[in-house]
């Protein structure tokens, strides 16, 4: 990564900061607050929609980057893709911290915008299993656009103590960029990333524990949005190893809301009522505090589930082993923590 790409990653976590600042100041002269309520994980009023902030510092740094290229080449397509995908989750998100919108609408704009990144991969996600990659040409689309909606309601789930989303994006984000540079020659498809990585970075100085302000919706859904987006691109142009060394690194989400999900659709419970029975959520009451569980997550993913990611990425480890390796201890802590149960 050369010396202007540097700049340009520094320049974005400022932004960033500062952006998130500018929200948290209009946040607070017009009372948009998360107020705590009895599934909520904190105890005082606090502003949200500081995702905003780190939102318009990766659009504009990826603006930015995509004019200094040729925008005809096919990751700078997919790049403004992600921009126009991204406003509509962010503008979605936006409207739902200022009052809440209607569920089948934020659905639909979630298909809509995961599609508009499907189409502009040119082809959909190819999955092995072991045996090479599985051409399923009608039912990957659709597979494709499902696996981007289910990664931005996860992150939008996840997003549920101090600074666990921000800080999960920022490593994840932070070893795939390293992860491409060192094992791949396209460093389009590194910068990016990157660039995310300090976009969440700026905004995390402002959400560590005790935050000073939420992310909310309009930071969530578009942080899932990429993230997932990300995880699709690469697998398309990198090689389908990729899909694995990104459910790797985002395996904290990933374990704890589809075990939370699964568990609620189990016991019979409304899964689309908002609740506090994440893994997560219930050790940080356990333990009495936020941080202890923020910092916990921050180390699975640097001492645990990067190495797996990493042999994947050289193609040491096959995907679906580390998978199965690595996610074994994350589902029997959700177990530990009776994630998807209501309160005693």
């Amino acid at each position: 990564m050369n010396q202007s790409s540097l700049l340009l990653l520094l320049v974005t976590c400022v932004l960033s900061v500062l952006f998130t600042g500018l929200v948290r100041h209009y946040a607070l002269s017009r009372g948009v607050l998360d107020v705590p309520n009895a599934r909520s994980s904190h105890a005082r009023p606090t502003p949200r929609g500081g995702g905003l902030g780190l939102v318009l510092a990766f659009g504009l740094s990826i603006a930015y980057s995509i004019l200094l290229h040729d925008s005809t080449q096919p990751h700078s397509f997919f790049l403004i893709a992600l921009l126009v995908a991204g406003a509509l989750v962010a503008t979605v998100g936006f409207v739902d911290d200022h009052g809440g919108l209607p569920a089948k609408w934020r659905l639909l704009i979630h298909l809509l915008s995961a599609s508009i990144l499907v189409f502009a991969m040119g082809e959909p996600v190819r999955l092995d299993l072991g045996l090479g990659p599985i051409e399923l040409p009608w039912l990957a689309y659709p597979l494709s656009v499902f696996g981007i909606v289910w990664m931005l309601n996860l992150t939008n789930f996840m997003d549920g103590i101090d600074g666990l989303a921000g800080g999960q994006v920022v490593l994840a984000s932070a070893f795939i960029a390293i992860f491409v540079l060192c094992c791949t020659p396209n460093t389009e498809a590194a910068l990016p990333v990157a660039l995310l990585a300090a976009s969440a970075l700026g905004f995390l100085i402002w959400n560590f524990p005790p935050a000073r302000i939420f992310m909310g919706d309009v930071g969530s859904g578009t942080l899932g949005l990429v993230l997932g987006g990300f995880a699709a691109w690469h697998s398309v142009t990198l090689g389908s190893q990729w899909l694995y060394v990104w459910l790797l690194l985002m395996g904290v989400f990933v374990v704890d809301a589809t075990y939370t999900l699964t568990r609620r659709l189990l016991r019979g419970q409304n899964i689309a009522q908002a609740h506090r029975s994440h893994g997560y959520q219930r050790a940080s009451r356990q333990l009495g505090a936020h941080k202890p569980v923020t910092l916990t997550c921050y180390l699975i993913i640097t001492v645990w589930l990067a190495p797996w990611g990493w042999a994947v990425a050289t193609t040491k480890v096959h995907g679906l082993v580390a998978l199965g390796v690595a996610y074994l201890p994350l589902v029997l802590l959700a177990k530990y923590f009776r994630a998807g149960e209501l309160d005693d």
